[in-house]
Order: C-alpha cells, then sequence, then structure tokens
C-alpha cells in the first residue's frame, strides 16, 4: 500500500507556504488539544508545530487561527459515489460536497471502474477537487439481480469465475476486492485464496454461507455493517441458522426477519468476547454505519416534506436522485422499518462491546443509499459512534488515524504531524467537547491549499448547483 500512497500523492502539492497561527491543534493521536500553536505547511506537507515558532512570511499565506481547532482531513470509509444509486453520469459531482463536509478521502465500496479510475486520473492531474479516492470497482457476488447499474456487480457463480473475476480486477487497478451477501461457501474461499495470491485485499459483506469468524479466519480485511455478528453471538445460534436456512429456501420473508430479529435479543456475552478477540487477533476491521442502519430504520416516515431536518439535504442533490427519494415516494415498508430500528439498537450494544475488545472500528456512512446524504452523514456516524461509547478521540480517530493505518499511509496521514501530509480541517469549535462540532468547519486544506467550505462547492468543477441556505448553515 505504500507505494500506491505514493502514486496517490503524485502531482498534487502546492509550492505555497501556509501558516495557521494561535490555533487549538487536535493532532488525533490521543493526545489532549494543543493550545496557541503554529504550523507551518510547505508544499504540501507540515513542516512545523509548535509555539512561539519564528515565521518569515514572505510570500506566505498567513491565517489568524485563533479560537478555532485544526484535526486531521476526515475519512468515509464506505461510500458510493459511482453505483448502487450514484449514476457514473453524474457521480463525480458530488466529490466536492464530501470534501466541504471536511472528508479529504473516501474508501467506494462498489461503482462503475472505469468511471472510477477516469476520476482518480483527473484528481492525479488536478482537474477534479474531491477527497482522496480508494476504490473497489464492481462488487463480486453471485447474482446481478436488484442492481440498477450494470456496473454495480461482477456474477461470479463458480470459485473459478471468482478467481478469474480477482485477476482482472487487480490487473485494471482497483485497489481492494469487494465482496457481496450471496456468494457460496466455496466461491468465498475461493476470492479469499486468490486475493492472497494476487496480494489484493478483500473485504465487504460477510455472505450468509460462513461465519464473521470464518470470514476473518480467511483474511478479510474489514467487515461491512455488522452482517451475522448478532447471529453469531446468539445463545440460540444453532436453532435459529436452520430457521432462517428454511426461511431462505421457502422464500419466506417473515419468518426470515423473525429469525433475525430474535438473534438480537439473545445475545450471549462469552461468545460475543470470543469472536471480538478473534477479530483483534486476526487484524479484522470493523465498519458498523450505524448512520445507514439508523437512517433506514426511519425511511417509511419520510412521507411529507420537511419532516426531518436531513430532507434539506435533498437540495443538494442531483435533480434524478432528488426526485427518486422525495418525502411519499416508497422507499421501504413498515416491517423492514422496525427490523433495522431493532438492528440499531443491538448494533450500538454490539459496537460497544468491540471497542471494549479492543477491536479496530473504522467511520463508514454508506452514502448514497437513500437518505444517506453525502458528507453529513459521515459526521453522524461519528455521533453514533460516541453513543455506543467511544469518547470523541475515539470517534475522531475512527476516520483520522485509522484509515490511515487501514492503508498503510500512516506515515504519510491521520495526524497532525511533522512530514505529513497537509489533509486538515479547521474547525469552529472543539470537537473533544461534543464530537457533533466537526460539522462546524471554517476551512479545508488538503495538499496544503487551504479553503472554505463554500469555496470548494462554489468553485469544483462539475458543481451542480450552489448549496442551500440550510446546507451553508450546517458547513459554516
Amino acid at each position: 500500500m505504500r507505494a500506491l500512497g505514493l502514486l496517490l500523492f503524485a502531482g498534487t502539492a502546492l509550492s505555497q507556504t501556509l501558516v495557521l497561527q494561535h490555533v487549538n491543534v487536535i493532532d488525533a493521536t490521543g493526545s489532549p488539544a494543543k493550545a496557541d500553536q503554529t504550523v507551518i505547511i510547505k508544499d504540501g506537507v507540515i513542516s512545523a508545530v509548535g509555539r512561539n515558532i519564528s515565521v518569515t512570511t514572505g510570500d506566505a499565506r498567513v491565517v489568524n487561527a485563533s479560537g478555532k481547532f485544526l484535526i486531521p482531513g476526515l475519512w468515509d470509509m464506505h461510500t458510493h459515489v459511482a453505483g448502487i444509486t450514484a449514476d457514473p453520469q453524474w457521480g463525480k459531482t458530488l466529490l466536492p460536497q464530501y470534501l466541504a463536509y471536511g472528508i479529504t478521502g473516501i474508501r467506494d465500496m462498489a461503482g462503475d471502474v472505469t468511471s472510477l479510475l477516469e476520476w482518480k486520473k483527473e484528481q492525479a492531474d488536478g482537474k477534479l477537487l474531491g477527497p482522496r479516492m480508494f476504490i473497489s470497482g464492481p462488487f463480486v457476488d453471485s447474482s446481478k439481480n436488484g442492481f440498477t447499474y450494470p456496473g454495480d456487480v461482477i456474477e461470479a457463480t463458480t470459485p473459478a469465475a471468482a478467481r478469474e473475476t480477482v485477476r482482472v480486477l487487480k490487473q485494471k487497478g482497483v485497489d481492494f476486492i469487494k465482496i457481496g451477501s450471496q456468494l457460496s461457501r466455496e466461491t468465498f474461499l475461493a476470492i479469499a485464496e486468490e486475493c492472497k495470491l494476487q496480494r489484493i485485499p478483500f473485504l465487504g459483506h460477510v455472505p450468509d454461507s460462513v461465519t464473521p469468524l470464518e470470514a476473518s479466519v480467511a483474511g478479510i480485511k474489514s467487515q461491512e455493517h455488522l452482517f451475522g455478528i448478532a447471529l453469531s453471538v446468539s445463545r440460540s445460534e444453532d436453532v435459529l441458522r436452520k430457521e432462517i436456512s428454511a426461511a431462505r429456501e421457502r422464500n419466506d420473508s417473515k419468518a426470515y426477519s423473525s429469525a433475525m430479529a430474535e438473534s438480537q435479543n439473545t445475545l450471549d456475552e462469552g461468545k460475543a468476547r470470543a469472536l471480538f478477540d478473534a477479530f483483534k487477533q486476526n487484524g479484522t476491521w470493523i465498519v458498523p454505519t450505524l448512520v445507514w442502519t439508523e437512517v433506514t430504520s426511519t425511511l417509511s416516515q419520510r412521507t411529507t416534506p420537511g419532516e426531518t431536518a436531513w430532507d434539506k439535504n435533498l437540495n443538494n442533490l442531483p435533480d434524478m436522485l432528488r426526485k427518486k427519494w422525495a418525502p411519499g415516494n416508497h422507499l421501504i415498508s413498515e416491517g423492514a422499518q422496525a427490523y433495522y430500528a431493532r438492528k440499531l439498537q443491538s448494533d450500538v450494544h454490539i459496537v460497544q462491546q468491540m471497542h471494549q475488545a479492543g477491536v479496530r472500528l473504522l467511520a463508514g456512512s454508506d452514502s448514497l443509499d437513500p437518505y444517506v446524504f453525502p458528507g453529513e452523514s459521515l459526521h453522524r456516524e461519528l455521533e453514533l459512534l460516541v453513543k455506543a461509547g467511544l469518547s470523541p478521540m475515539e470517534a475522531l480517530q475512527t476516520a483520522t488515524v485509522n484509515p490511515a493505518q487501514f492503508f498503510g499511509l500512516q506515515n504519510d496521514l491521520g495526524t497532525i504531524e511533522v512530514g505529513k501530509k497537509a489533509d486538515l480541517v479547521l474547525l469552529e469549535a472543539d470537537p473533544l467537547q461534543e464530537i457533533g462540532n466537526t460539522r462546524k468547519i471554517a476551512a479545508i486544506i488538503q495538499d496544503g491549499r487551504y479553503r472554505t467550505p463554500q469555496e470548494v462547492v462554489t468553485h469544483a468543477e462539475g458543481a451542480w448547483t450552489q448549496p442551500s441556505e440550510a446546507s451553508q448553515s450546517t458547513l459554516r
């Protein structure tokens, strides 16, 4: 990953000196905030951090950041900007919105590989403003049923087809392989083995055919959405697995949901500790996407405009998606909504236990699933992680230093230290006092370039609209 990181940064540095004076530095190492600091950035790299630093301004841009707080740039570790619900024709117009919300890096988890690779090249050439991207291209699953865009999924129904798909995607230049929920056991194991041979990470959903523990032992680098966790740590696991298998054979969604709901109510603390210890030992990362679960648990309630504050974010979406998500459209049944409400309660408790066990967590939103808005949703995810028992600093680390470590870029990104790339966010208020203050963004610094959120959205190439008044107040 180190070589990949160096390529990612090629051609992006800015030969200007930026000086932030009197700023409170939250470096994301776990140390308390450092007050009244001077931060000097040269050629996109942090060259000095400290008090009473002598500064020769010359051609430097000097910013009085008194009363403000500097954090590392944020990462959203589960996005879809070129597929699923984001059309590759307009997906890249959303990239500036992520950046305006302080997100300087994303891990895109399924989409059109040609579009994503083109956008990465445009970024490297300085022609596209947005977060750094690590991508999977299409994810690998046993069926394309239910997906909108042809680039979303590559169908692999046999181990041989799956192995070939891994080789093809690696050749195309993806950063990792994303897997889906419907893979057979044999196909999943073939992917795991082929990824080891090809030296490319694989990650994603835990297929129904294997357990989270088996996936961890097989080398999956991260597990998404906590799929399968509640069932695996249920004291009624064996009985419920039989009921779930029978429900699938009968295509009985009601029985399936009932068994899954029962798993959420029968947690065995001993089984949970054993599983989470295995995750820690195997180096398996977890991306809970609590915000996705929370939003999904409210979708059937969105029947009138303005019912929730998040509906204001519809103004920032392309017309086609705004109409599709408009209040009043049928997005989910009330029964499914109730299931996700129960799942959210269970997931918050599971994340709390994972954190206590030392499992490595990553912040991801699953935008652009319905109403999981680009940018805003990552900040809500941080709030939910705090609700699950993480301190504000620990929640912040799930979106800063942890992603850098996940990608092997901890020497370049993730914390505010001399020698690291200057991907930073300047806040109006202290996120260690209230994690929601990560929304109060004064400026985004990417590779040393200082921009306000308004400047990002207004001047970005391909931006589709000015932010709404409500959005501007959120970004300020």
